[in-house]
């Protein structure tokens, strides 16, 4: 009989290499997929922020105003979910969810203080402002806009607040915003300053928001917050907030790192402040939320006529040239000005300004304008009619000659009419 061999197994010092070795692979793919995840979370968020603030510019575009905020608090499926919350006069309304904060700035010079509303997304709204079903009316935005597209990538809504001022198309004006967003040292993050020239007092073009005062700076007109990983504040699918925002954060004292402002200012909406800082995901009293505001501002020569949404007026308070650098006039064009109506008081000659034709005396009843019974007009000169005798009905029978063809009538010295004749292809006088 021929031995047999014995079975030998892992000794525990190679079973423990084995596994030191298991673990240092394992450890690298989970730092791997943990990086690769945290990765596509923020990516799914910058996605959200883009397609909706290039959808809220769009409405505002189309609109003439911001939409509402939606209810944050309306379950998926809802009639209030992704709609805009207005109440029965068409004001945007805090109902359903939908928060109002009160700050002490009069940016729209109502002699009162601003509002801002804080809810979610409307994107029903933006796809279907009419609300009857069909997407037939939807504003165009560039970029596909979603239910999905309005979520985190931690899958909760993103919260949008609005300055009310630009929810209404007959108030709105670029510098009503009213919503102040600050960074980790609690210094404003817009500043859109009137005092151009910084000499102190408000000059001709300077007045961007018409309260004739010198203002410190502009404010933003919405923003949109990601609540972050801790998710205070943040809203679900199902309408139930992730963790409430609490009263106030103590900061750990002498920890560097440490901030003036907390995340808090970005769930506490009785302020209209909201925070766009440093983000530190390691301690919960950190901020971890991503914010984006928007302030959209024209030309500071052009603006919106306060209290009308299609009428602007240019601030410029000097002439304005078209096709001229150097206007001489109010509006200077150089060049040919076409028009179906044409409203002025006076048509003048450009080379001598005082020789003018009074537009009265074309279209109105002025007395100069008029001949006397029996006269006609024959020409005008400096805002009066030339008159001459009527055709008294004598006339000089005749024909032309060979030649010749008849081309009109005209008074004769001895006040008669008789035949005009001309010549042909030459056009002379037979």
């Amino acid at each position: 009989m021929k031995p047999c061999k014995k079975n030998r197994g892992f000794t525990t010092l190679e079973l423990a290499i084995v596994i030191i070795i298991f673990g240092l692979m394992m450890t690298g793919v989970m730092t791997a997929l943990k990086f690769y995840t945290v990765q596509q979370r923020d990516a799914r968020t910058e996605e959200a922020f883009q397609v909706s603030r290039v959808s809220l510019q769009a409405y505002l575009g189309n609109k003439r105003a911001y939409p509402c905020p939606a209810s944050p608090t309306a379950e998926r499926g809802s009639d209030e979910y992704g709609r805009e919350q207005r109440d029965a006069d068409g004001k945007c309304a805090a109902i359903n969810g939908v928060q109002q904060a009160v700050v002490s700035r009069d940016q729209d010079n109502r002699n009162g203080e601003d509002i801002v509303l804080v809810g979610s997304i409307p994107f029903m709204t933006i796809l279907d402002p009419d609300n009857d079903g069909n997407q037939d009316d939807k504003v165009t935005t560039g970029i596909p806009l979603t239910d999905a597209s309005t979520y985190d990538g931690y899958g909760r809504r993103l919260t949008y607040a609005v300055t009310e001022t630009l929810t209404d198309p007959v108030r709105y004006n670029d510098a009503f915003g009213t919503i102040l967003v600050v960074d980790e040292h609690d210094q404003p993050l817009v500043e859109v300053r009137e005092d151009l020239n910084e000499n102190g007092a408000l000059d001709p073009g300077e007045d961007v928001n018409n309260n004739n005062q010198l203002d410190p700076g502009l404010y933003a007109h919405f923003v949109i917050i990601s609540h972050g990983e801790n998710g205070r504040g943040a809203y679900m699918p199902n309408g139930e907030v992730v963790e409430n925002c609490p009263d106030s954060a103590s900061l750990p004292v002498g920890v560097p790192g440490q901030t003036a402002v907390t995340e808090i200012e970005n769930c506490n909406e009785t302020w209209g402040k909201f925070l766009s800082g440093l983000r530190y995901n390691t301690d919960s009293s950190r901020n971890d939320d991503t914010v984006k505001f928007q302030i959209s501002q024209t030309s500071g020569l052009w603006t919106y006529v306060p209290g009308t949404n299609n009428k602007i007026m240019n601030t410029n308070g000097g002439n304005v040239g078209f096709g001229t650098e150097v206007p001489s006039e109010r509006l200077d064009i150089n060049g040919r000005l076409q028009a179906d109506f044409l409203n002025a008081d006076k048509y003048c000659d450009i080379n001598e300004n005082e020789r003018c034709l009074e537009a009265a005396a074309l279209g109105g009843d002025l007395p100069t304008m008029k001949c006397d019974a029996g006269e006609v007009i024959t020409g005008i000169e400096d805002n009066k009619v030339h008159c001459e005798p009527a055709f008294d009905g004598s006339f000089t029978p005749g024909g032309c000659p060979a030649g010749c063809h008849g081309t009109g009538f005209e008074r004769t010295a001895a006040g008669h009419t008789s035949l005009i004749c001309r010549r042909d292809f030459t056009n002379g006088r037979c």
